[in-house]
């Protein structure tokens, strides 16, 4: 019970810091919707060795789902150049665990920090690929689905949506830091 209570607290205080960033939706369907407004910071990255600083919101990502190590291993074992999928149980642990650019305290980012990569002016990916490497597929965050702790929220990099999903099945990771 102390991990979720600590888990849903640290996601409580995730939200309530990040700014409100431009969707990219630029055709208006609707009068007053975000095409008619276009509001919102905009988006602006920097890429730093193997991570992806973004200067909008003060986080630090992981520019490759997997660490430059991981990729050799995993490529000569796969032939795959996405990297690989885990567990939600696992991807806590891979971030906890995982050293890069000199820093050790990498986390499973939120739903909020997840989805404030996504630009709803893309598809396949809906994150900029320019800046990221991705597969555009599912991502797990670090927010429990509320009504049933057997689930955890993720996020598809191909469309951008979010839904819960079981913790017990494989997605994609990209650990964050900062804030």
């Amino acid at each position: 019970m102390k991990i979720l209570s600590m888990v849903l607290f640290l996601s409580v205080v995730c939200y309530a810091e990040l700014p409100i960033l431009q969707t990219g939706q630029t055709k208006v369907y609707s009068s007053g919707d975000n095409g008619t407004h276009q509001t919102g910071a905009k988006r602006s990255y920097a890429k730093q060795g193997e991570v992806v600083i973004d200067n909008t919101t003060g986080l630090m990502w992981q520019n490759e789902p997997y660490t430059p190590q991981e990729k050799e291993a995993y490529d000569k074992t796969n032939g795959s150049e996405y990297g690989k999928v885990l567990k939600w149980g696992n991807a806590f642990k891979y971030c906890e665990a995982l050293e890069l650019e000199g820093y050790s305290d990498w986390r499973l980012p939120s739903l909020k920090e997840l989805k404030s990569l996504v630009d709803y002016s893309r598809t396949n990916p809906s994150i900029d690929d320019n800046v990221f490497k991705v597969m555009p597929n599912y991502y797990w965050s670090s927010t429990l689905y509320a009504s049933d702790d057997d689930n955890a929220w993720v996020v598809h990099f191909g469309n951008g949506y979010d839904h819960y999903g079981p913790k017990d099945t494989s997605n994609y990771v990209r650990c964050v830091r900062g804030q």
